[in-house]
């Protein structure tokens, strides 16, 4: 009827078959224990936290993240710190799915070395080197999350070639670390709906190395960008009815072989060009609007073809 500790946890989760749920009530588990110190997925299984402690089975409805299941990958030995891995996915084709959950202060959150399908959903993800690190053709689905002070939140790649689908819905970063990388890096194609990436300082490029990347109605407010840009090296985009507000860096959007922006909003940013496309970039911008950029360079920087229609353009 309680919350188990987590060592329990750590030994009956590797043990769980096919299709297996976890109802994990309120509690805090780490996972120091003597088989390598991590929590091992070795079969398709579901976690649902955001239970009070003594829920019985009969009452296993609305989780909530109020009752804070939290999965903790810091410990402190001999008087240091160490952050462990939390969840490993050992083999192939393996369907994790993660709710209502807090994952915090680990190397790596959920880490897959083989092809597997990673749900994460209504889950709060912290504090870590990586969030989800998918190092194979894995695909991600992310929704009602959000990730707060990782150095980088998304991957899936290995050897820096393109693999898998990232799916991102209602969710939101606020990676206010000094050590932060990027967002979001790689994958075969990158979606993402009603995403807010807010208050950040960021080391690298924030979304980077898709083959193709979809946003709309999304955010990008206050973020800074200390070496690069917001959006880079896809081999095409499409951007609709975002707002990208009050960021700082080089430039906003760049370095697509292709590009359409539409019904989105660039206003007070502090950049070298708010919108810039390399030699090797069409750019199409439709029903933009572009206002109050300080820039020491332009507006719109395109070293190809760019075709604009219905933009406006003041106060810069």
């Amino acid at each position: 009827d309680n919350a188990m500790s987590g060592e329990d946890f750590a030994t009956y989760l590797p043990l769980a078959p096919d299709g297996a749920t976890f109802y994990v009530a309120e509690g805090t588990y780490s996972p120091f224990v003597k088989n390598g110190r991590q929590f091992l997925v070795n079969n398709s299984v579901t976690i649902k936290g955001g239970y009070p402690n003594g829920i019985k089975k009969g009452d296993l409805e609305d989780p909530s993240l109020q009752n804070k299941t939290i999965f903790n990958g810091e410990i402190i030995e001999n008087d240091q710190k160490e952050k462990l891995y939390l969840f490993i996915l050992t083999k192939e084709n393996i369907k994790f799915r993660i709710e209502h959950s807090y994952l915090q202060s680990s190397k790596y959150s959920i880490l897959s070395s083989d092809p597997n399908d990673i749900i994460v959903l209504d889950c709060y993800l912290s504090s870590s080197d990586y969030g989800v690190f998918a190092n194979a053709s894995s695909d991600i689905t992310v929704a009602n999350t959000i990730f707060a002070d990782n150095k980088i939140s998304i991957r899936s790649n290995i050897s820096g070639k393109y693999n898998g689908v990232i799916k991102i819905k209602d969710s939101e970063f606020i990676e206010d670390n000094d050590n932060t990388q990027s967002f979001v890096l790689a994958g075969d194609s990158l979606f993402m709906y009603n995403v807010t990436f807010s208050k950040s300082n960021v080391d690298n490029i924030p979304l980077m190395f898709n083959k193709y990347i979809e946003l709309k109605k999304c955010n990008f407010i206050d973020i800074e960008q200390k070496s690069s840009i917001i959006l880079s090296n896809a081999d095409s985009a499409s951007v609709d009815s975002c707002v990208f507000r009050g960021c700082k860096g080089n430039g906003l959007l760049s370095e697509s072989k292709s590009i359409q922006v539409s019904n989105s909003i660039f206003e007070s940013n502090e950049v070298d060009d708010v919108f810039f496309a390399t030699v090797d970039c069409d750019a199409y911008l439709y029903r933009n609007t572009f206002s109050n950029n300080i820039t020491s360079s332009s507006v719109v920087h395109s070293a190809k073809k760019v075709t604009m229609y219905n933009n406006t353009v003041t106060g810069n």
